[in-house]
């Protein structure tokens, strides 16, 4: 599979995931932690009331495909870079979704969710009205 083709069928496996995507969801922002030794998706779910919640995807479906995302990624770079961190972020548009994929090559801690980031990351991603 292409990387857009990837990266199209993990977006279904997680839009699809009802954990992730409740009834009154307005944002899903998606962190997808994969390096040679490690390999971790969250995500942050933020619903029309302003409330938030830090959650995982029910099965490990999306981060396999998000693993053969980053392989096949390296395969098209010239230099070959794996990225570290992915984030995926999909907004809620009456029925359409729109989506937005930012990669780190070097950071893991990116977008790390801590107890002492959590806060930070939570408002950095938190849709404008929510």
């Amino acid at each position: 599979m292409t990387k857009d083709e990837l990266l199209h069928k993990a977006s279904e496996l997680l839009l699809g995931d009802e954990r992730l995507t409740p009834a009154d969801w307005v944002r899903l922002v998606v962190f997808a932690r994969i390096s040679d030794t490690q390999r971790g998706v969250d995500a942050l779910v933020y619903t029309a009331d302003r409330k938030h919640e830090s959650l995982s995807p029910s099965t490990p479906q999306a981060r396999d495909v998000l693993v053969q995302l980053r392989q096949q990624m390296a395969n098209e770079d010239p230099q070959k870079r794996k990225w570290v961190v992915a984030m995926l972020q999909f907004d809620a548009q009456g029925d359409d979704v729109e989506m937005d994929a930012r990669f780190e090559y070097d950071n893991i801690d990116r977008w790390d969710i801590t107890p002492s980031t959590m806060k930070q990351v939570v408002e950095e991603f938190r849709p404008k009205g929510v």
